[in-house]
């Protein structure tokens, strides 16, 4: 990869003024160039040749001054080659961006865009087996014979690192000491800037191998009867760069980038990966072990997982998956994910039977992570009229966790009482209960099914009972069963006393002591009363009626008049119809 690109122009020797003014310096300020440590041209290049060598900075004018300038590269053909330089940049400044600054690896060569496009054709579906390791593109300029944009020698060429390291010092090396140099995928351990575990391989890496700068040998490792490039650079003048490449003759030598060799794309095998046979040469390859294995995590809810494949821990790459989980009692699948042995998703789908899903193996060993949840049904309340209040200590009827406990209270209305409880699940079963410490209140545990909670009643059945004494001789009471009597009934009675006693009052109460209010009818002696939800008892008190024995007269002792009056009333009737039927008969 490469950071920003310079291009480089050039003029002849000849369209040169003999008065242009050049300088080994320059300053800026306020949008304007000057240049330092000046000379002036006198036109005759073979005189103006080594004067320049030191004076690299021009405005292509006779002044010293300019908006923009040009550092030059003189050759002796006559032809001056320059780049241009804007915003009060310095040479060093360009060759920063070039090769050492934040934007060094902003673009893709064209080399890396190839082996990129084969990696994705060819290896995509390998990335599991294949470790994303350094690739190392090594562009350090040495400091070793070369160009100096700080003065000296402007004919020498500009040398990169792994030229000097081998074909002058004779010394490969597999650090990679820049870590803008270091390519990586992830950032972990490089720079991140690969788009795939994918580089070429370095000039150093050659000669470990067993190649040899500019000496032809056809039988190392890595010789294959072909020019490729490797991922090292050479040199570059101002008007060509050189890379490091491998002759067919199997020697190693530089050339100008722009001629088309093959390229050598390395990848490096990951650790967790098998080799099963081979020893890495082009005639007898490695051949890695492409089955993998399926594992289950979280599957302590899990009743069953079975496979359409007999082995789980060989699995070839590509092959169609069908698994079925089968949950435990009262749970149910919420999700599922599939990770390889990088964590990234694995794709899967549901097939059209219930708890079944696919997908295709990946280059890599699976884990299914199936995850519970408990099932939740819905309950349901049959009221009855009888019910005055329905209790629960569920909030959310329609969402009920199996297993849960769910205690209800029934509170019948006034004078009912519960017969009996009935709950049902959706298959018309019975599902038990028991009462709880409290009145009417009960408790299940919830299946794994809808059900429906169905109170009957029946009426509050209680006693009429008479406080009887000596002075009673009948009482009446007008119900079927005065040991049954039930709510809001209407009881009517009678009393009879004893002869020479008269009812004073009567006091109805219920079990609680309370008073039940009552009221006479029409009738003589009789009485009406509404049935409370309780027992009650009657009890009548009496009078002895008083008799005055001086004049043996019998006074009512409610009113105190005699009787006396009454007898002669009744004897004068008597006397007038004798006398009536006398005359008749006469």
């Amino acid at each position: 990869m490469y950071g920003t690109r310079y291009s480089y122009s050039h003029r002849p020797a000849s369209n040169l003024a003999t008065s242009y003014v050049y300088g080994g310096d320059i300053t800026y300020s306020n949008g304007i160039y000057t240049l330092t440590n000046t000379m002036t041209s006198t036109g005759t290049w073979s005189s103006d040749y080594n004067t320049l060598n030191n004076n690299h900075y021009t405005c292509f004018s006779t002044g010293t001054t300019c908006t923009k300038v040009y550092y030059i590269y003189i050759t002796n053909t006559s032809y001056a080659y320059y780049i241009t330089l804007t915003n009060g940049k310095k040479v060093e400044d360009a060759l920063d961006e070039m090769f050492n600054g934040s934007n060094v690896n902003a673009n893709n060569s064209d080399a890396k865009t190839k082996v990129d496009n084969w990696y994705n054709s060819n290896l995509s579906s390998y990335t599991s087996y294949i470790e994303d390791t350094i690739y190392c593109n090594d562009r350090s300029i040495s400091e070793l014979n070369g160009w100096n944009p700080y003065g000296g020698d402007i004919t020498k060429y500009l040398y990169f690192s792994p030229y000097t390291r081998l074909f002058i010092n004779h010394n490969p090396s597999l650090v990679c000491s820049r870590e803008q140099d270091r390519f990586t995928v992830s950032n972990t351990n490089g720079n991140g800037a690969l788009t795939y575990p994918v580089g070429l391989i370095t000039s150093d890496e050659i000669m470990y191998a067993g190649g040899k700068e500019s000496q032809a040998n056809g039988i190392f490792y890595l010789y294959n009867y072909q020019h490729y490039w490797t991922g090292s650079p050479s040199m570059f003048t101002f008007y060509n760069a050189y890379g490091l490449y491998v002759f067919n003759t199997g020697k190693m030598n530089f050339d100008y980038v722009y001629h088309f060799y093959f390229l050598r794309p390395v990848i490096s095998i990951s650790p967790s990966t098998t080799v099963v046979a081979g020893d890495g040469t082009m005639t007898n390859p490695y051949i890695i072990d492409l089955s993998y294995s399926i594992s289950v995590e979280n599957n302590d809810k899990t009743e069953d997982i079975s496979f359409n494949v007999d082995d789980t821990s060989a699995i070839e790459t590509g092959r169609t998956i069908t698994f079925r989980i089968t949950p435990i009692d009262n749970y149910a699948l919420d999700s599922i994910r599939i990770l390889d042995s990088n964590n990234n998703e694995v794709s899967f789908n549901s097939t059209s039977n219930e708890n079944e899903y696919s997908f295709t193996m990946p280059n890599s060993d699976v884990t299914i992570i199936p995850s519970y949840k408990k099932n939740k049904f819905e309950v349901n309340i049959d009221i009855e009229n009888e019910t005055e209040d329905f209790d629960i200590n569920i909030e959310n009827l329609t969402s009920v966790l199996v297993g849960e406990d769910v205690v209800f209270k029934v509170t019948p209305i006034k004078g009912y009482k519960i017969n009996n409880i009935k709950i049902i699940d959706s298959n018309d079963n019975e599902i038990s209960y028991i009462s709880t410490d409290n009145k009417n209140e009960y408790s299940f545990i919830m299946p794994e099914s809808n059900v429906t909670i169905i109170p009957s009643y029946e009426k509050v059945s209680s006693s009429v009972n008479v406080e009887d004494n000596e002075n009673t001789k009948e009482i009446v009471i007008e119900v079927n069963d005065s040991k049954a009597v039930v709510y809001d009934d209407i009881v009517v009675f009678r009393i009879t006393p004893e002869d020479g006693y008269e009812i004073k009052d009567i006091v109805i109460t219920d079990k609680n002591n309370n008073k039940v209010k009552y009221e006479k009818t029409s009738n003589n002696n009789e009485y009406k009363f509404k049935m409370p939800d309780t027992d009650v008892t009657i009890k009548p008190i009496y009078r002895k009626i008083e008799v005055d024995n001086k004049k043996d007269i019998i006074k009512n002792p409610k009113t105190g008049i005699g009787i006396s009056l009454i007898i002669l009333i009744i004897v004068f009737v008597i006397s007038h119809y004798i006398k009536k039927q006398k005359i008749q008969f006469n």
